[in-house]
């Protein structure tokens, strides 16, 4: 039950010593930015046409998009070529999305 890629934070809601709740995030989902429409408020993925993520608030109860820090990331701070991983609520009414922009230049010697 632990995600590939995310976190489980336990909840003890009373103080009993006991968990009561357990909170799952699991980020699936991972876009390189190609085009991004801040009319539309939607991320276009490079490599897969019929991929992206919506970021218009008024679609979600809570949407959290911020950077690997947790600072907070507008949509006109994302540009081509960042990637954003996110994770969904299984009702699909809050979503987390984490902005990243590292890039690594480098040099391939040899694959194995």
């Amino acid at each position: 039950m632990v995600p590939e890629n995310g976190e489980l934070v336990f909840i003890d809601n009373n103080g009993d010593g006991k968990y009561d709740v357990v909170s799952i995030s699991s980020f699936e989902t991972n876009t390189i930015v190609k085009y991004i429409s801040k009319t539309d408020m939607y991320v276009s993925d490079k490599y897969n046409e019929n991929s992206g993520i919506c970021l218009d608030e008024s679609k979600y109860d809570s949407l959290e998009i911020v950077d690997k820090n947790a600072n907070p990331v507008n949509i006109a701070q994302i540009k081509a070529g960042d990637v954003i991983t996110s994770a969904k609520s299984f009702d699909g009414k809050i979503m987390t999305a984490i902005v990243g922009s590292t890039s690594v230049i480098g040099k391939l010697n040899s694959v194995q």
